[in-house]
């Protein structure tokens, strides 16, 4: 199946090509063969290429259920969790040094600080789309060269 798709594939992409070569000379022909060309990529391609690859998934995998949502909130919960020791381990607390030896409670009073910082990391970003002189499309030598 694999191998056919791959070859059905370059086939509809060498007849687009055949199409857009034929079309200034014989506008009719071109636009049949492309017109052809794509109905085959649309309605033959798409739907073996999406069967592929669902064949061997469960559809109620993705689907929205209460055990799906608690899953999700879970792993969220732990990569939170994840990043937060991250930064406690790296010490990288709000500019805290954090001790190998610090209170449960102290430990907690300082996750607060970090989840204040991080929460505010896009604010200054209207400011800098407001920047008045903005990068053109091509780079050039400023005025000092």
């Amino acid at each position: 199946m694999k191998y056919f798709l791959t070859i059905l594939f370059i086939s509809v992409l060498i007849a687009l090509g055949i199409g857009f070569y034929i079309k200034p000379e014989d506008e009719a022909t071109g636009n049949l063969i492309i017109g052809l060309t794509l109905m085959v990529g649309f309605f033959v391609l798409m739907p073996l290429l999406i069967y592929h690859r669902w064949k061997d998934r469960s559809v109620k995998d993705y689907m929205l259920t209460k055990e799906n949502i608690e899953k999700m909130q879970d792993y969220q919960k732990d990569k939170r969790r994840r990043r937060i020791g991250r930064f406690v381990a790296e010490g990288r607390v709000a500019g805290v040094n954090l001790g190998g030896d610090a209170a449960v409670g102290g430990l907690g009073e300082r996750l607060v600080e970090v989840l204040r910082v991080l929460q505010h990391r896009h604010a200054h970003l209207l400011g800098v789309a407001l920047a008045a002189r903005l990068a053109g499309f091509l780079a050039r030598l400023g005025e000092d060269w």
